[in-house]
C-alpha cells in the first residue's frame, strides 16, 4: 500500500532517480496498490533529459513493499516500491524496463467482450519479467 508522500524509485531508463507521489487516481483514493496509476513529482534526476522538475507525471505502481495475497494463495513480497514513468497522454516515456513487475499490472482490462485488451500491454512487453 502507498500513500500520498511516499518515494518511489523509477524502473525505467528515464534518468530519474528518485519521485515522490503527490495523488492516487484509484477507486479508493486513500491508498495505492500494484497496478494502480499514481501522480508523481520528480526529486532527483541521474542524467538531465527532457523530464523537468516540478512537474506532474503519472506512473504506475509495479512493485510494493507491502505483501500482496493472490488467490490461490501465494503472498508476493517484493524489495521496494517501485514505478513506470508515463507521460499526460499516458505513453511510456522510456524504452527500456529493469527488473520484474507484479503480475496485477497486467490484468487490468480496457472494453468489453471480444474487443477487450490489455490497458498497459507496453508495460508488460518491455518488462524482461512478470511476477
Amino acid at each position: 500500500m502507498l500513500f500520498i508522500g511516499c518515494k518511489l524509485k523509477p524502473v525505467d531508463n528515464s534518468g530519474v532517480k528518485l519521485v515522490r507521489c503527490i495523488r492516487i487516481i484509484s477507486k479508493t483514493k486513500k491508498f495505492a496498490i500494484i497496478g494502480d496509476l499514481i501522480g508523481v513529482v520528480i526529486k532527483q534526476f541521474k542524467i538531465t533529459k527532457k523530464l523537468l522538475k516540478k512537474t506532474m507525471y503519472y506512473g504506475l505502481i509495479v512493485a510494493t513493499k507491502y505483501p500482496i495475497q493472490r488467490l490461490d494463495g501465494i503472498k508476493v513480497i517484493f524489495g521496494s516500491n517501485r514505478v513506470v514513468l508515463l507521460n499526460t497522454n499516458l505513453k511510456v516515456l522510456s524504452t527500456r524496463l529493469f527488473g520484474p513487475i507484479g503480475r496485477e499490472v497486467r490484468n487490468n482490462f480496457v472494453g468489453k467482450g471480444r474487443h477487450r485488451k490489455w490497458r498497459y500491454d507496453k508495460i508488460v512487453s518491455l518488462a524482461k519479467k512478470v511476477v
